[in-house]
């Protein structure tokens, strides 16, 4: 009963029927109750009470040690369960020690391609990245990673997520080729299964185009970020300030190549709609604007100081002029100006 409430997502039910059942533990033998209060802990940590987690796992995980030994896959799946609530308590040197037993006992018992071998692997490998242990990471990522493909396959969403994670690990170690195979492959995944407005596949494919950018291929970052701009307008509409600070980053991103028309367009573009939706007294749409007229003047064009000078002025009023952004539009319209 408790399993069925749970696959119907009636969370609170099922933890009611659970705590039932452990209530007369005559009725359950040691590995029934252990199943029951790995269940509870489960559903505790759905419920956001991870110390209370904690607590039903950790005893949950002393039955099947004596039930099972130390080495069964059962004590992996607790080990691992019982990670996931250290980790959401900030027990990071605790979790570390529970999933590299997962790991352990994953990796012997059910070898190198099942789904729990990936799932302890991945969860070690995030860890570690986080603990800035890079090297730990990337053999973790290696292996959960070919664990995924062996056992869920290349294009499930959790496949997608550690080719994620891999890209992510890559770009801060400065492997940008890396990253960007990773990038790929996550960004192809997700818009196969989720499609191209999901919010995720956004995410994905502006740190795609920031990594193309590092690694000087400014025109697959444009590409990159006109499709997020494609997905997020085909999510919210055209009319979205993320929409609006993605051509932001076009326009920057033609700045530095130094096509000023074609950065001119986007920052109009991101203008446009900051004006609409915050109205002309904001800071970010006098920033737009600003930026607007400095492509403008490296154009030629004689409005571009105008146009300089009333952002300057619309910032320093909603800033004041002591702010760093109106003293940086200041010093920039004093050279134009020159």
């Amino acid at each position: 009963m408790g399993q069925s409430l749970r696959r119907r997502g009636a969370v609170d039910e099922a933890l009611a029927h659970y705590v039932a059942a452990l209530g007369d533990p005559e009725d359950l033998t040691t590995q029934d109750c252990a199943s029951v209060m790995t269940a509870i802990g489960q559903l505790l940590h759905a419920r956001g009470e991870f110390e209370q987690s904690l607590q039903y796992l950790e005893g949950a995980l002393e039955l099947k040690r004596r039930h099972y030994g130390m080495a069964h896959r059962f004590i992996g799946h607790t080990e691992y369960l019982r990670a996931r609530a250290q980790l959401a308590l900030e027990m990071h040197e605790q979790a570390r020690k529970s999933l590299e037993r997962a790991c352990a006992i994953h990796l012997n018992t059910l070898g190198p391609h099942d789904i729990w071998t990936a799932r302890s692997h991945h969860a070690l490998g995030e860890l570690l990245h986080l603990l800035d242990d890079h090297a730990g990471a990337g053999e973790c990522y290696k292996l959960a990673l070919e664990a995924y493909k062996n056992s869920v396959g290349a294009s499930h969403p959790a496949t997608a997520g550690l080719q994620r994670d891999c890209a992510v690990l890559a770009y801060q170690q400065g492997d940008h080729q890396t990253a960007e195979r990773h990038y790929v492959a996550a960004c192809d995944i997700r818009e196969q299964v989720a499609g191209h407005s999901d919010p995720q596949l956004q995410a994905w494919l502006q740190e795609l185009a920031i990594n193309r950018t590092s690694m000087g291929d400014a025109d697959g970052a444009r590409v990159a970020f006109e499709k997020c701009i494609a997905a997020k307008a085909a999510q919210d509409g055209t009319e979205h300030l993320e929409v609006a600070a993605l051509y932001v980053l076009i326009g920057q991103l033609e700045v530095s190549r130094q096509r000023y028309p074609e950065a001119l367009t986007a920052y109009a573009s991101a203008h446009s709609i900051r004006q609409r939706l915050l109205g002309p007294n904001h800071p970010d749409t006098a920033t737009a604007r600003f930026h607007c007229g400095v492509s403008m003047w490296s154009i030629g064009d004689p409005w571009g100081v105008l146009e300089m000078g009333d952002a300057v002025g619309a910032l320093e009023r909603l800033l004041g002029s002591e702010h760093p952004d109106a003293q940086a539009a200041r010093s920039w319209l004093a050279r134009a100006a020159s």
